[in-house]
């Protein structure tokens, strides 16, 4: 419709194809733009932050757990220390490090429980030795042991560490007890066993040194009565009296002496007896015809 052809309107009144209008919406536009740009900056600022802070809270707490020596937690910490996909600061290295320790770590339990085994099933074949009363069993089970293997199974696992001390106590009581019956042998070889045990401990060094000397004054007695039932008595009694110098209560060693002295002893001579003389007797001479000097007694007449 043409603008003559349109009837006229009241005063105030236009048609809408009159008027000029003043669109705000560009003005909104912009404003509405600046706001959400400002919101995503604020928001990326935020978010970076929070990146920022969780990587350093890993990092800290993986630190942290480094220099205390716990490698596990080292290790994951410091793998979660990440800006996205970045590392934070320098904890992939650190990270590096501590699963590197992780690993030597768990080759070194691997190997303190082979360490335990060794020795707990040592202590297991000792004892069983011993039950059967078998000395020098005992001996071949803990010896071969290496004494710095045996101070650290014994210093980490208490479980081990009890075992030993039981079993240490019944071998130093029947060692003890072989002592008193003069069993050197036995009780040397018992303390052998429980020297490995008890490497420090001063009365099982003397228990020791007490067999070894009743071993020895033992095969020096046994030369010496040799010696003897040889006749070979300076001898015998030589090593008799060497016998008491050490221990002059020995068993047996105050009565070979004796015996050896007493057949050394000077035999008496035996005395001189004169040989008996018999007494003779003479006969008066008798005498027949011619003169003589003597009285002669004449035969009477026939």
């Amino acid at each position: 419709m043409r603008t003559s052809d349109r009837p006229e309107l009241p005063d105030g009144w236009h048609y809408t194809d009159d008027l000029v209008w003043d669109d705000p919406r560009p003005v909104h536009r912009g404003r509405t733009l600046a706001v959400v740009v400002t919101a995503a900056v604020v928001l990326a600022a935020a978010l970076a932050a929070l990146v920022v802070w969780n990587a350093d809270r890993h990092y800290a707490r993986g630190v942290a757990a480094l220099n205390a020596h716990s490698y596990a937690v080292a290790a994951r910490e410091l793998s979660a220390a990440r800006l996205i996909v970045l590392p934070y600061r320098d904890a992939q290295s650190r990270a590096d490090y501590a699963q590197s320790e992780l690993v030597a770590e768990a080759a070194g339990q691997k190997e303190e429980l082979a360490r335990e085994d060794l020795v707990n099933g040592a202590l297991q074949q000792a004892a069983a030795a011993f039950e059967h009363g078998d000395a020098e069993a005992v001996g071949a089970a803990l010896l071969p042991l290496p004494a710095s293997v045996l101070r650290a199974v014994l210093r980490a696992s208490p479980v081990v560490r009890a075992s030993a001390a039981t079993l240490a106590d019944r071998i130093a009581t029947a060692a003890s007890e072989a002592l008193r019956r003069g069993a050197w042998g036995r009780a040397g070889r018992f303390a052998e066993a429980l020297l490995v045990l008890r490497p420090a401990d001063a009365a099982v060094t003397a228990l020791s040194a007490k067999a070894q000397t009743g071993a020895q004054l033992t095969a020096k007695l046994a030369k010496a009565r040799s010696a003897a039932s040889d006749g070979q008595w300076r001898s015998a009694l030589r090593l008799a009296l060497a016998v008491t110098a050490v221990d002059k209560d020995f068993p047996g060693a105050s009565g070979l002496v004796a015996k050896a002295r007493k057949a050394l002893k000077p035999k008496p001579k035996p005395k001189h007896t004169p040989a008996a003389t018999t007494p003779t007797t003479t006969a008066p001479a008798t005498t027949t015809g011619g003169g003589s000097s003597g009285s002669s007694s004449q035969p009477p007449p026939p």
